[in-house]
């Protein structure tokens, strides 16, 4: 149970690593869709962690506050991460 709930936790970091050289990319990279494409591969990450979200899920052994505490996490990252991304579009 306990390397369970760790796995768990340690997607916020897993996630945030993911996303650490797809935004470096796009922070180098001018043109008018980047951020559209930028949000496609940053959804794309997000939707994997769904699917391994839905994957603790179905082990009743996995705490589901744990599952949803660590999956609005992210999605708070996520959202945050695009958000400040459009920010910065918007002021070069």
């Amino acid at each position: 149970m306990e390397n369970r709930e760790t796995e768990i936790k340690n997607c916020v970091s897993s996630f945030v690593a993911c996303l650490q050289p797809i935004i470096g990319y796009y922070r180098g990279v001018d043109g008018e869709d980047v951020l559209k494409h930028l949000t496609i591969r940053v959804e794309a990450e997000r939707e994997r962690y769904k699917r391994k979200f839905e994957a603790f899920r179905s082990d009743p052994a996995c705490p589901a506050e744990l599952i949803d505490s660590v999956e609005q996490q992210i999605n708070a990252i996520a959202d945050g991460e695009l958000a400040r991304l459009a920010m910065q579009r918007m002021h070069r």
